[in-house]
């Protein structure tokens, strides 16, 4: 976009300036315009040579004068089509930057997007792996008890009932 903008504006200014078409010839540099500019400078040539040898209103003198007028009128159409061109060329250049900063900015938001779903992530497997641990802990401690009641089981079982005696069982 700015090399267009540039080649715009540096057209723009010479279309502006007091001897626009040798200016704008070598910028513009397409063979048409380069033909008609040869021809011109032909024609003031040939111009030149008939005023020393005619006088103004001399036929010849006429038509060269015609001729000229016509190609300079050319010349001047071809320029004015060359920096419409660039102009044209600059808002394709600006509607291509403008789409590439959308494109840009939609794949920012999308890291952006990404990036908190990762760090959202990683705090679930943190919370996870911490779940994980308590639930380890949990089982072990439960096997220890289950471990510590085996351990604490006697031989001794219930043959008959207790009964309270009627009778007081032997001397005082």
């Amino acid at each position: 976009r700015s090399q267009a903008e540039a080649r715009y504006n540096e057209l723009r200014a010479a279309l502006n300036s007091s001897n626009a078409q040798d200016r704008l010839v070598p910028m513009l540099g397409g063979q048409l315009v380069v033909d008609l500019n040869i021809e011109r400078n032909e024609l003031l040539r040939r111009i030149s040579e008939l005023e020393e040898r005619y006088g103004e209103k001399h036929p010849r003198m006429i038509a060269a004068r015609a001729e000229l007028a016509q190609v300079e009128r050319d010349l001047k159409t071809q320029i004015e089509k060359g920096v419409e061109a660039a102009r044209q060329e600059l808002g394709v250049a600006r509607a291509a930057e403008s789409k590439v900063r959308a494109l840009v900015e939609a794949q920012q938001e999308q890291i952006r997007a990404r990036s908190g779903k990762a760090f959202q992530l990683s705090q679930l497997e943190r919370e996870v792996e911490s779940n994980r641990a308590l639930v380890e802990v949990f089982f072990a401690r439960s096997r220890e008890a289950d471990i510590q009641d085996s351990n604490n089981i006697s031989n001794v079982r219930i043959i008959d009932r207790a009964r309270v005696p009627r009778a007081p069982s032997g001397p005082n």
